[in-house]
């Protein structure tokens, strides 16, 4: 991986954080893209790494598209191609399907579905000119699964899966391979920048019981969760791979998970789901 050019979005902290900077100790070229600059200079000092000349950070909101073609033509004008490309970036929306805003639907799958497509819609023509090239799409296990309150949330990601699947067989042709990467629950910044219906503490929403339940769900961490080093660890032994899965789970709750919608009957999963949420409003 020496000397490979990765783009990385979504650095400031989380998996993104770490992978940038171990990619940069592997001796790659990493421009890694963030919103919020002294974020990362915090959990630079706070974890006690010192940021590499061959990894550059680059402030950008990664659905400023016009900024985003400029910063892709000025790498490939100064390195002549780009081997690696991992869209990282995104955010979690949470709250019952009836109480969220259009807005904010769109403003999620913005985010977690288009800026991506753009971003591969840019890079691809570099790779496939080169005969080279792997794309990693940082989905989610809930890319393959679903939870209550997450209708925002899992459809971007849901999509963006789909997405990878269509682009992975149209690119093989032209040696360039795309991965879904679907960790389960990882101990990042996530859950603090998650955001919800306005209505989630409405005491008199019909989904009040509901609501809270999740809410309090969503913020916990349970033990099986992931380290988001670690996290960031496996998905590098996965980029050094030949040939890249179609679906790569991290965690042993989105293995699970995986496993059990896959093993069980269809009819089975849908009745206890729906006895779990008929037992919240009793």
């Amino acid at each position: 991986m020496k000397d490979e050019i990765i783009l990385v979005t979504g650095i400031s902290s989380g998996i993104g954080f770490y992978l940038a900077n171990y990619l940069a100790e592997e001796g790659c070229i990493v421009y890694g893209i963030l919103r919020n600059q002294d974020k990362f200079i915090q959990n630079l000092k706070e974890k006690n790494i010192k940021q590499k000349e061959n990894l550059i950070a680059v402030t950008l909101d990664v659905r400023n598209y016009k900024e985003v073609e400029r910063l892709i033509q000025e790498i490939y004008d100064k390195h002549n191609k780009i081997d690696v490309l991992i869209n990282n970036a995104g955010y979690g929306l949470y709250g019952v399907f009836e109480e969220l805003k259009e807005e904010d639907i769109r403003d999620q799958f913005e985010t977690n579905f288009f800026a991506p497509l753009k971003w591969m819609q840019m890079v691809l023509p570099i790779m496939r000119n080169k005969r080279y090239g792997k794309i990693l799409n940082i989905t989610s296990i809930l890319g393959r699964l679903t939870i209550p309150t997450g209708s925002a949330y899992c459809s971007s990601k849901h999509a963006l899966v789909a997405l990878s699947e269509v682009i992975r067989y149209e690119v093989h042709p032209f040696n360039i391979q795309v991965c879904s990467v679907e960790p389960g629950l990882i101990k990042t910044d996530f859950k603090n920048n998650m955001k919800f219906s306005v209505d989630l503490d409405n005491r008199f929403s019909p989904y009040f019981k509901l609501n809270q339940v999740i809410k309090e769900q969503l913020k916990k961490y349970p033990s099986f969760t992931t380290d988001a080093s670690d996290a960031a660890k496996k998905i590098i032994n996965l980029l050094k791979k030949e040939k890249l899965p179609a679906h790569y789970q991290i965690g042993i709750d989105a293995g699970f998970y995986y496993n059990l919608k896959t093993l069980l009957p269809e009819n089975i999963l849908d009745f206890l789901i729906k006895e779990y949420i008929k037992n919240i409003f009793e």
